[in-house]
């Protein structure tokens, strides 16, 4: 079932989870089967930035009438001595931005529904993690937990499939304008209190797995510390905030 909640003249349908196919951990058994699956799981157009083309996470709505990602559409404005629209390059009568609300919630809805399904993906990677790819690239949630409080990427570490584990890293560590920067999903813990590091530094110990796992778990590392960073900005502004 999909929800419908309408935003001035635009109705907008908030997406059901992906649906299962039936060989779940197989690979694709045709490129047309790959594109109904990318269909199934692309957020609406109406949740994407038109300058990122990337759904949106802090979206605004701008003097034109567009809704954009906000860091985005503020860089577009600082770069410019002229303001035009991102979308029909006409002039715009100021730089006001307002939160769009609506969006933002049923952008959240399409993360949550698909890091769900991230989740319960992890195990099943026949499939040489294409279906974790398109979750991954479609805005799913990486910061959500399943059993024992354990992350997609704590349960991928876990399965023992590096490449797959890299490829998860790789994609937290790139993401566009449109995503917190180094948003917190290494420092995240489990019910046991353990967090990404502590798992893979587990896993690279044993003798078969401890020179193919010493880069990536380098990585962690560094995003980690990334992380630890930002947490400490984050307090640091909010103490800021608080004494003024």
């Amino acid at each position: 079932m999909k929800e419908e909640a309408n935003y001035g003249s635009t109705s907008i349908m908030t997406p059901s989870p992906p649906p299962t196919p039936p060989s779940e951990s197989l690979p694709f058994s045709s490129p047309e089967e790959y594109d109904v699956y990318l269909r199934s799981i692309a957020p609406l157009r109406e949740l994407v930035c038109p300058i990122t083309q990337e759904i949106m996470y802090e979206p605004v709505v701008a003097e034109d009438g567009y809704t954009y990602e906000r860091k985005s559409l503020l860089r577009w404005f600082s770069s410019r001595a002229v303001i035009r629209s991102p979308v029909t390059n006409c002039m715009m009568s100021g730089r006001g931005v307002y939160p769009n609300k609506v969006v933002q919630c049923l952008a959240r809805n399409h993360r949550e529904a698909l890091g769900l399904e991230l989740l319960r993906r992890c195990g099943l990677v026949g499939d040489g993690g294409k279906r974790i790819a398109a979750l991954l690239d479609s805005g799913a949630d990486t910061t959500l937990k399943g059993d024992g409080g354990e992350t997609a990427l704590m349960k991928m570490i876990r399965s023992g499939e590096l490449e797959l584990c890299e490829m998860m890293l790789r994609h937290e560590m790139n993401r566009g304008d449109s995503y917190e920067e180094s948003n917190v999903v290494v420092m995240i813990q489990n019910d046991e209190g353990e967090d990404c590091v502590d798992i893979a530094t587990c896993l690279s110990m044993e003798p078969e797995r401890k020179s193919a796992w010493t880069l990536f778990l380098r990585e962690l590392n560094r995003k980690k510390e990334m992380e630890q960073k930002v947490v400490a900005d984050r307090e640091g502004a909010r103490r800021r905030t608080n004494d003024a």
